[in-house]
Order: C-alpha cells, then sequence, then structure tokens
C-alpha cells in the first residue's frame, strides 16, 4: 500500500507545482469509487470492484484552491465521472 501512497504524494507534488487546477487521469487502476484528500487536492476516483484483478480506472483531481466550485459528480462507470462546477452565472 505505501508504494500506491507513495505515487499519490508525487502526483500531488508535480500537479501542485505546474499549478493544474484540475486533472484527469486515466489507468489508475484504483479500486471502487470515492473520494480522498491529498495535500493539495480532492480526488474523485472510479474502478472496478474489489475481486476484480487491476483495471483501468479514472481520478479527476480538484485543487483545493477550487474545491468549493464542485457542485456535484457522478459515476457513470470505471472509465468516465462527470464533474460538474460551480463558475459565476452557472455550472461548468
Amino acid at each position: 500500500m505505501s508504494g500506491t501512497a507513495h505515487k499519490w504524494q508525487e502526483l500531488d507534488s508535480i500537479l501542485n507545482f505546474k499549478q493544474i487546477k484540475i486533472a484527469a487521469i486515466t489507468e489508475s487502476q484504483k479500486k471502487l469509487k470515492g473520494t480522498m484528500q491529498t495535500n493539495n487536492y480532492t480526488v474523485i476516483y472510479s474502478g472496478v470492484n474489489r475481486s476484480i484483478w487491476a483495471q483501468p480506472g479514472v481520478m479527476i483531481w480538484i485543487h483545493i484552491s477550487i474545491k468549493n466550485t464542485t457542485a456535484n459528480y457522478t459515476y457513470w462507470s470505471k472509465r468516465m465521472i462527470e464533474v460538474k462546477l460551480n463558475i459565476g452565472r452557472g455550472k461548468l
């Protein structure tokens, strides 16, 4: 598990250094669905069932500076997540 945690920390550092506010990461191979918090990002992820051997999934990384703009999110499949963001006059 520490190998996986190290990858998330490294990705968090790279995205933050490059000042990327929203990133979609494919081929994540993370199990189940849910959210997690890193140092600088809220991560929404979707993957396969725990009993299925590593298969692709997707992660959406949203920087903490804009996390309050997240209106809601919907899991469509293990490879697709819809995230709605509140912007000045509506949703994006």
